[in-house]
């Protein structure tokens, strides 16, 4: 039962405004919060979404024609130059992957693909007079730039800039891994029973012109495919068992361990140096796999001798061993060899050594820690 003071609140109007009045205002408030938030939400929302399209270079940087460090260097960028990134959906630099590729017209007109590190990448452009000074050697040819169909300043193979710069082995043996080699090779009898194996490391690698020989190469030395001992002149072996020790944890789509050759013989399996008196040789892959097809890319040698003092690493697998990083120093040359302090396991001869001051490859190692020089041996053997 209403008593007379709440029926005479309920009947004045006065009261009856201000209770309406009290009642719009509130779900001003309300409507405004709701309103706020929601904007806030999306705003929130839209910078997490928030993606670069292109990142810049803050050095001269290099590119290369594939995703390592010790891949060919075809051509660099300027500092500051663009370098389009959309394709990654990536809100900043340290997003991307180790390495970033693209493709540019090369020199007979074809696309190609390079390979840039997003270390020399920034999300910003830099002022190069703030940065420190880096000694740098050009040579410089009068071509202009190639424009690629991405970015513009792309120099490329006659336009060589070398800095100065540090390597680690762990970093030039990390990037190499796909591409070491251990390979035991077999000499059987004439009724196809094993007599003797060889086992050594060895490079791999892809022939521009193979002349029927194969698809596919292992850089190595010629001590793990020769033999003289047994029969008193040269022999050499049947057939070879391959095997990419890295390539146990990549999946390539295709095998990282196979053989070539057979006890029957047939097809060569080694190709050998003529001059006898140069240690190098290749182990022949006439057909080749999906792993092949992904690894084997051209090798970025060193363009000249090493220094005397240069640091260097040796890469490989002993016997009945895990892999070795062993670290020394160039102490000579010799003929086609530089000579080294470092003192090599059994079995890890054909070694690939590198330079760590240059991050580039030397060659193949032999048993004595000698390095067969690929810029010696390239005007022999057409490497």
């Amino acid at each position: 039962m209403e008593t007379k003071n709440q029926q005479n609140s309920f009947n004045n109007p006065v009261a009856i405004i201000i209770f309406i009045a009290l009642l719009g205002l509130g779900g001003y408030f309300l409507f405004s919060k709701n309103s706020s938030d929601t904007t806030a939400t999306t705003t929130q929302n839209s910078d997490t979404q928030k993606t670069i399209t292109e990142a810049y270079t803050n050095t001269t940087a290099n590119v290369r024609e594939c995703g390592s460090s010790t891949c060919k260097v075809v051509g660099t960028y300027d500092p500051n130059t663009s370098v389009d990134v959309s394709s990654y959906s990536i809100g900043n630099v340290s997003q991307l992957p180790d390495w970033i590729s693209f493709s540019y017209p090369s020199s007979d007109g074809s696309s190609a693909t390079g390979y840039i590190n997003k270390s020399v990448l920034s999300d910003t452009q830099v002022s190069v007079e703030s940065k420190p000074a880096v000694t740098q050697t050009h040579t410089v040819s009068n071509q202009n730039p190639t424009k690629s169909n991405l970015d513009t300043g792309f120099n490329q193979n006659n336009v060589q800039t070398q800095t100065q710069q540090t390597y680690s082995a762990e970093t030039l043996a990390s990037d190499l891994a796909p591409r070491l080699a251990y390979v035991t090779c077999n000499w059987y009898n004439r009724y196809g029973s094993v007599l003797f194996t060889k086992s050594f490391n060895g490079l791999l690698g892809q022939y521009t012109s193979s002349g029927g020989m194969g698809s596919y190469y292992i850089n190595t030395v010629r001590d793990g495919i020769t033999d003289t001992q047994w029969a008193g002149y040269l022999i050499l072996p049947s057939s070879c068992d391959i095997s990419f020790p890295s390539g146990a944890s990549m999946y390539a789509g295709g095998l990282s361990t196979f053989s070539v050759g057979s006890s029957g013989g047939g097809d060569a399996v080694v190709n050998l140096v003529s001059n006898a008196g140069v240690d190098f040789g290749q182990v022949v892959i006439k057909y080749g796999n999906n792993y092949l097809a992904t690894y084997a890319k051209t090798n970025n040698y060193c363009a000249s001798r090493p220094s005397v003092g240069d640091a260097i690493a040796v890469i490989g697998w002993p016997i009945n061993s895990t892999g070795q990083t062993l670290t020394g120093t160039v102490t000579g040359t010799s003929g086609y060899y530089d000579t080294t302090s470092i003192s090599i396991p059994n079995g890890m001869q054909g070694s690939t050594a590198v330079s760590v001051t240059h991050g580039c490859i030397l060659g193949q190692t032999n048993s004595a820690g000698q390095i067969a020089d690929e810029s010696a041996l390239k005007y022999v053997f057409g490497l």
